[in-house]
């Protein structure tokens, strides 16, 4: 089976790239409305399995208006929620666009809430012949909790955030955490053991001040955390008692971009890794950007039955150590 899962750097946002097996694409996410997604596929052939929105914010689905009118007839499957007051900027430009897409696609619109068996499929992929058996599916929110927030005065989109998942032959490899919070994820995906999990909420989850945050660190359990963090981004984020908490427990921490470790290389622009276009990436474009690990790639191995990561996941420890104070520093000598 050959699947490459690319998460990306577009600053502060999500975007994730899937390569999957019958050789579609399937996007997690767009990033902001200058993500660097739109150049790139402007460049590719490939049809578009789906795009899938784990909530509407601007760092999440900035650029997806742009991607359905541009690319239309490219794309087979859009997902997504209704996190909010469809009337409201954010949701309505997104909510259009995707009705407008439907109008000439119908029936491949499709609702991301969770229904009666816990889980809500979006690919699934089984090769035969004693292949693996690959399956993406989303595991929150359910309905109930959708209505819930919609009824709010104030709506909060983050809370019912989806949360997706990506197994192989039943083990979940990877996590999307989307912006939900660390007790959603924790509450969907008790005791796996993934690979690699993607944020939540950019290091910063939203329940951090919940008296039962730390607990939930210890009932899911990734090898790896990867923060999609933009050097200029005004919530501060990464949070560092985020990245403590993982390392505390043997995990390793990557975050896309510089942020709060270096401040001479903030200043300076200079990059500790820059590796965007030996990936086949696009680098984001914002002229404040200093990557840190940059963009992350996983390569199934058939043989080995394991995700492998490129080279430049070790070559981000080494470099690492040019850095002033990584928040990071404390899990280095456990990986080295």
């Amino acid at each position: 089976m050959e699947l490459v899962v690319d998460l990306w750097d577009v600053g502060q946002g999500d975007c994730t790239v899937l390569r999957l097996p019958d050789g579609k694409l399937l996007i997690i996410d767009t990033g902001p409305p200058d993500s660097p997604l739109v150049e790139w596929l402007a460049a590719r052939p490939e049809q578009i399995y789906g795009i899938v929105l784990t909530h509407n914010d601007e760092d999440h689905a900035g650029c997806f208006d742009d991607l359905l009118e541009r690319f239309s007839s490219r794309f087979e499957h859009v997902f997504l929620l209704i996190d909010r007051n469809p009337q409201e900027t954010s949701a309505k430009r997104v909510l259009d666009r995707a009705l407008r897409w439907a109008r000439r696609n119908p029936g491949r619109l499709h609702n991301l809430e969770i229904a009666g068996d816990g889980l809500m499929p979006i690919y699934g992929w089984d090769g035969g012949g004693g292949r693996e058996k690959l399956a993406i599916y989303a595991v929150h929110p359910e309905f109930e909790c959708v209505l819930r927030n919609l009824r709010r005065k104030g709506a909060q989109p983050n809370s019912v955030s989806a949360v997706l998942c990506l197994d192989v032959d039943g083990k979940t490899e990877i996590i999307w955490g989307g912006d939900a919070s660390m007790r959603s994820i924790a509450d969907k995906c008790q005791d796996k053991v993934p690979e690699v999990m993607f944020g939540p909420h950019h290091g910063g989850p939203i329940d951090r001040d919940h008296v039962t945050y730390r607990s939930q660190f210890d009932r899911v359990r990734p090898k790896n955390v990867f923060i999609s963090a933009g050097t200029t981004n005004q919530h501060r984020h990464p949070i560092k008692t985020f990245i403590d908490l993982h390392f505390a427990r043997g995990r390793r921490v990557s975050c896309s971009q510089l942020v709060h470790c270096d401040a001479g290389r903030v200043k300076g622009r200079r990059h500790v890794m820059k590796h965007h276009l030996e990936l086949g990436m696009v680098p984001p474009q914002n002229p404040g950007a200093v990557t840190c690990r940059g963009p992350m790639r996983l390569e199934w191995d058939p043989e080995m039955r394991e995700f492998l990561h490129h080279d430049t996941h070790q070559l981000h420890l080494e470099k690492l150590t040019e850095v002033h104070r990584p928040y990071c520093k404390g899990g280095l000598a456990a990986h080295q």
